[in-house]
């Protein structure tokens, strides 16, 4: 077994927000990636800008300044896309929300907070005092406009990618060149503050971050010749909005797939400094009598209708879209109800058909209802291919 890394070609002092970090492996010959090992890491800081002020300066945890508990230091990548050979297998377009449903599917907060994985990549709910940094990053730049010591907090992510999800190990002979791309977001996409409004006002104007020293690392083995496909774990997104007590989600997909997986959040509450970007907001009224969710499978016989009436059939569905474990948060009640909400289907056999996903709201008083208050959704499409 060794050990390899390599950095951005792209390689910069410090990466901030809208830049491109793209990665690209090339291995020695008889070499081959070992599955499921690649991981990004490095060094992340985050200053902010009081009112009336053009100095930078550090965060206090007065601040009360997060990201995500599930998504980590996933939420500054906002773009993801991947490619083998000049083929491009991948492409995410919100990449942090999907890093964050599988977070939900895999674990309960108790369980990120005491786990030493979900700490390296920054997730749980005590992330804000992570961020105020731990030490000085080796190679630390002096950053425009920040006042005193850059102090930053290292980390190391397990990328939700195609590459990362193959069948097998990527040996050089077949895989000569493989390709990561990321976009940046900006820090108002990535972070947001439970402080109270009016000690916002007053202390936070701005707040941006930089990552230092980024690099990919993977773990190398020997290859082992062979003929037989690799198969990547695909997923594709496709957006949408919630805008009525009766809507309807269409999902079409150039490539076979097996699961969709669906999550929501108010348009009101994107890209505000006081909500999560990328919590699964609960839909209002799904549980009251006479609401439903309604999948409809359009392939070359008659439609094949899946109804759903109940919460615990709907959490199910959702769960087994995203091939959950069996200790999660998107089962429980509270959590479920409270960032972790999401409708989702899991198909025995991969299809290519038209699916249409119908969402009844009975019950709702004027401000839940969607044409009042609409929300965003997000279609992740579970698919596959092989090389």
């Amino acid at each position: 077994m060794f050990y390899n890394a390599v950095k951005p070609l792209n390689i910069k002092p410090l990466y901030s927000a809208n830049d491109i970090v793209d990665f690209t492996l090339k291995l020695r010959p008889g070499r081959a990636v070992k599955a499921g090992s690649l991981r990004v890491s490095g060094y992340l800081n985050i200053q902010k800008q009081a009112p009336g002020s053009s100095d930078w300066i550090p965060c206090t945890k007065a601040d009360s300044v997060f990201v995500s508990p599930y998504a980590g230091v996933h939420s500054f990548f906002r773009n993801s896309a991947c490619s083998v050979n000049d083929r491009v297998i991948e492409q995410n377009s919100m990449y942090p929300r999907w890093a964050s449903m599988v977070k939900q599917s895999k674990l309960t907060l108790e369980g990120i907070n005491t786990s030493s994985m979900a700490t390296l990549e920054l997730c749980g709910t005590q992330n804000n005092v992570a961020l105020l940094g731990s030490e000085v990053a080796p190679n630390t730049v002096t950053l425009p406009g920040v006042v005193g010591e850059v102090i930053s907090i290292p980390f190391s992510f397990h990328p939700e990618l195609a590459l990362n999800k193959c069948s097998g190990d990527l040996g050089q002979s077949r895989f000569p060149q493989m390709k990561i791309l990321f976009n940046l977001c900006s820090a108002i996409e990535a972070l947001y503050s439970t402080a109270h409004p009016d000690y916002i006002a007053t202390n936070i104007a701005a707040l941006q971050y930089s990552f230092l020293d980024l690099q990919l690392a993977w773990y190398e083995t020997v290859e082992v010749p062979s003929r037989d496909p690799i198969t990547f774990q695909t997923v594709s997104l496709i957006t949408q909005t919630l805008i009525s007590s009766n809507a309807t989600f269409a999902v079409n997909s150039p490539t076979l797939y097996d699961a969709i997986s669906m999550s929501f959040i108010k348009q009101a509450h994107r890209n505000k400094l006081e909500f999560d970007n990328y919590a699964c907001e609960y839909v209002p009224g799904i549980e009251n009598v006479g609401s439903r969710v309604e999948a409809t499978v359009s392939g070359n016989d008659q439609p094949i209708r899946f109804p759903i009436q109940t919460y615990g059939e709907l959490a199910l569905n959702y769960w087994k879209s995203l091939a959950g474990d069996v200790k999660n948060s998107v089962m429980n009640t509270y959590t479920s109800q409270n960032g972790c909400w999401g409708i989702g289907y899991r198909f025995t056999t991969s299809i290519n058909d038209r699916l249409s996903v119908n969402v009844i709201l009975n019950g709702l008083t004027n401000p839940q209802n969607p044409s009042n208050n609409p929300s965003d959704c997000f279609i992740y499409v579970s698919g596959f291919t092989s090389v």
